[in-house]
């Protein structure tokens, strides 16, 4: 008796468990929709920044290793590079559309959005010029294109960990804790990755 109790009362607690949850997880949902339409709402009503004022990433052009190589590939990187440096760059990396709207208006929105556009643009292609610069043998000057990407706030992971490679290669502790704390600030979702690898980095040297 007690076995029929429990083998048909078994599939109930289950379906009524997974019921519930079902329930519960909806009525998060819904309430969660709510609350971004609440925002959505406020921040469309926003007042239009005035976008000259705003403080925009400016490329260096004068301290980055131009014409270093002959390489095609290189020079594609230097010229994308150039032609950024005449645009507004700004970093809006983790900011939602309502965040974005909340901060300078909506009517801004598409046009500050255009400007993420660029920094995304940047930035990886910062990336890949001192990543070519590296593999060609020239640290010096991928190291100086790579650290730009760092005080740019880049979120590109590769960055970080070329980085961690050329300072570890040279126990230089100092730096790589610099590039922690820099990675610590991160509002991007490899950013425990990246501190990982560099925190691996630092024991090696440590156990040098």
């Amino acid at each position: 008796m007690n076995f029929r109790i429990i083998f048909w009362g078994f599939p109930i607690i289950v379906f009524l468990y997974i019921t519930v949850k079902r329930i519960t997880a909806e009525r998060e949902a819904k309430e969660q929709y709510k609350s971004y339409l609440e925002s959505d709402s406020k921040a469309n009503l926003t007042r239009k920044a005035d976008l000259d004022s705003v403080t925009y990433l400016n490329v260096p052009l004068d301290k980055l290793p131009f014409g270093t190589s002959d390489d095609e590939q290189i020079k594609d990187f230097e010229n994308t590079v150039k032609n950024l440096s005449g645009k507004r760059i700004l970093n809006l990396t983790g900011k939602t559309s309502v965040q974005i709207k909340e901060i300078y208006g909506a009517q801004n929105l598409a046009e500050v959005s255009s400007y993420d556009d660029n920094f995304t643009k940047l930035v990886q292609t910062v990336y890949s010029w001192g990543e070519r610069l590296l593999n060609l043998g020239f640290e010096k000057e991928g190291v100086c294109v790579l650290e730009f990407g760092i005080d740019s706030l880049t979120d590109i992971s590769g960055n970080y960990k070329l980085l961690a490679d050329v300072y570890a290669k040279y126990s230089d502790k100092e730096k790589l804790k610099r590039l922690e704390e820099t990675a610590s600030n991160l509002d991007s979702l490899s950013k425990d990755s990246i501190i990982n690898y560099i925190l691996l980095k630092s024991a090696e040297c440590a156990n040098d």
